[in-house]
């Protein structure tokens, strides 16, 4: 990831895509662009509320509200998302002994 000075931001991505795919049962979009992966708040060489460069972080695109099959499972059953993030989150902190059982 870009500006990433922990090296640990894309286990973190793949931690949560991986388990928000199994649970939302959603495809992932291969369509990443620069300005994407650009966001402002990853810019901590230029802005002082960035987040900092050694704390691991990601932006997440959790669906299309244009597609009616995401909306349907965004809007009409948001527990589901928000449980595959949960998910992929705790995966993710297990995996660098963050967190206790």
């Amino acid at each position: 990831m870009i500006g990433d000075l922990s090296g640990k931001a894309a286990k973190q991505a793949i931690s949560i895509e991986k388990k928000y795919q199994i649970v939302t049962k959603f495809v992932k979009d291969k369509n990443i662009s620069r300005n994407m992966t650009g966001y402002y708040v990853f810019a901590w060489w230029r802005y002082d509320h960035a987040v900092h460069p050694k704390t691991p972080s990601v932006i997440l695109e959790t669906g299309f509200l244009s597609s009616p099959a995401d909306r349907k499972i965004i809007v009409g059953n948001p527990g589901l998302p928000a449980a595959g993030l949960a998910a992929g989150m705790v995966e993710f902190l297990q995996s660098e002994n963050l967190l206790t059982d």
